[in-house]
């Protein structure tokens, strides 16, 4: 059980009435002030210096730390958080072996639009309210295959989640991500269905690189998506006929976008007089992951910080978003192999050199990379933001062009925009 406080105040407030604290987990430093070192010197002060103290990042200026007193510098470094909590809370991998999980476990119902068996039992969820209690009725029967139809009727009916027995839960993730990596690699499976396939690998992907290390297995779906990403790209004649691929299927919004900026990626480095496949390959890498921390299509939709403040989202998913590109560029340092200079571009790609919030007037001296990939994105934002039944492409890109028109190297990607057939029709 974790209690979350935002202040000096609160914690000690907390200190003094809960008896059974085990463990303290602070920031080095908050705001005009330097956390860490008040409550290491509080607990000195009230008698309770016997609580670990985790401090996550380096600024603290605690000079002589107890032997029960850690610091971890980077606040994103997930499993060696967990690992040193673990420790100090004498928590050990049977014990967590022995943790009950739910009875029945969420899946996310489109991956089944893409699926046609499955490797155990798939339950829906029916509420009772006379009895009030939720009831799960099987729907579909292992290594049964199944029409896709059924599904449809399914989520025509409002359900976007269906179940299984949490004791398969390892299992069925495994064998789902397999039959997706088939279809993504099938040379007779339609593009919808591959890009369906592409996208819920990102999802898995995008859900491992949150909970665990950059390790091997979380590199190999990368590798595989950027791939699928790479080929679809080559095989769509433009940009209206990818969209037109992408949005008959129920995809994600953060998918849909990743493949969308990769593809204008693609199309501006053709043009660009510095442009190399090695280039494309890195965009490529750099797209994919950019958003990877991100947990929610509604977190990939913003793109200022004006939509973050206004946003519905609570106080720990705007500060995802604000600081996600800094937490990826830093995370992305666990690869064992990473294109020569992605975390930077990854960390200036909304604008800020800090890798922090968006910047609506980026500064010229952005890496060139990064340039192109912040104009590529303006522009996949735009068009995917508005009605592409009725809108010309070269209007947006004349937004896009004017609102950067002082920036030489902004002008030069958006003026090679202009110069592109979209497939709406040059000018």
């Amino acid at each position: 059980d974790y209690i979350i406080k935002t202040d000096f105040e609160e914690a000690v407030d907390l200190i003094n009435k809960e008896p059974l604290l085990s463990l303290i987990i602070t920031k080095d430093t908050l705001p005009e002030q330097d956390i860490a070192l008040r409550l290491k010197n509080y607990l000195d002060e009230v008698g309770k210096s016997d609580i670990p103290l985790i401090i996550l990042g380096d600024q603290h200026k605690i000079e002589n730390l107890r032997d029960n007193q850690f610091v971890i510098d980077s606040p994103t470094n997930i499993k060696a958080i967990l690992k040193l909590s673990a420790e100090q809370l004498g928590i050990t991998p049977s014990m967590m072996a022995e943790i009950e999980m739910p009875t029945f476990y969420p899946v996310d119902i489109d991956h089944f639009l893409v699926i046609e068996k499955t490797v155990c039992d798939v339950y829906i969820e029916v509420e009772n309210p006379k009895a009030n209690h939720t009831k799960y009725i099987k729907r579909l029967m292992k290594d049964y295959k199944f029409p896709h139809s059924i599904i449809h009727d399914f989520k025509n009916d409002g359900m976007k989640e269906m179940f299984i027995l949490s004791d398969y839960r390892l299992e069925f993730i495994n064998q789902m991500t397999n039959d997706f990596l088939d279809v993504m690699q099938s040379e007779t499976a339609t593009t919808q269905q591959k890009m369906m396939a592409t996208g819920k690998v990102q999802q898995v992907f995008n859900e491992k690189f949150n909970a665990e290390a950059f390790n091997e297995e979380a590199e190999a779906l990368a590798k595989e998506c950027i791939k699928s990403i790479t080929k679809l790209i080559s095989g769509a004649k433009n940009l209206k006929e990818l969209l037109a691929d992408l949005l008959i299927d129920q995809n994600s919004y953060m998918y849909v976008h990743c493949q969308t900026t990769a593809f204008i990626a693609d199309k501006i480095i053709d043009n660009m007089e510095w442009g190399s496949k090695e280039q494309k390959e890195k965009l490529h890498f750099i797209i994919f992951m950019h958003d990877a921390l991100l947990q929610s299509d509604e977190e990939a939709k913003i793109a200022t910080n004006e939509e973050l403040d206004g946003s519905s989202l609570d106080k720990d998913a705007k500060e995802r978003v604000k600081g996600h590109a800094a937490q990826i560029g830093e995370k992305l340092l666990q690869m064992t192999h990473m294109p020569f200079g992605a975390d930077t571009i990854i960390m200036q790609h909304h604008g800020s050199r800090s890798g922090i919030g968006f910047n609506d007037d980026p500064p010229n001296n952005l890496s060139p990379l990064a340039i192109v990939f912040y104009i590529c994105e303006r522009f996949a934002d735009a068009i995917l933001n508005s009605d592409m039944t009725k809108t010309d492409p070269y209007d947006l890109i004349e937004k896009i062009h004017f609102k950067h028109k002082k920036k030489d190297k902004y002008v030069k990607a958006a003026e090679t925009l202009a110069s592109i057939d979209w497939g709406y029709g040059k000018r």
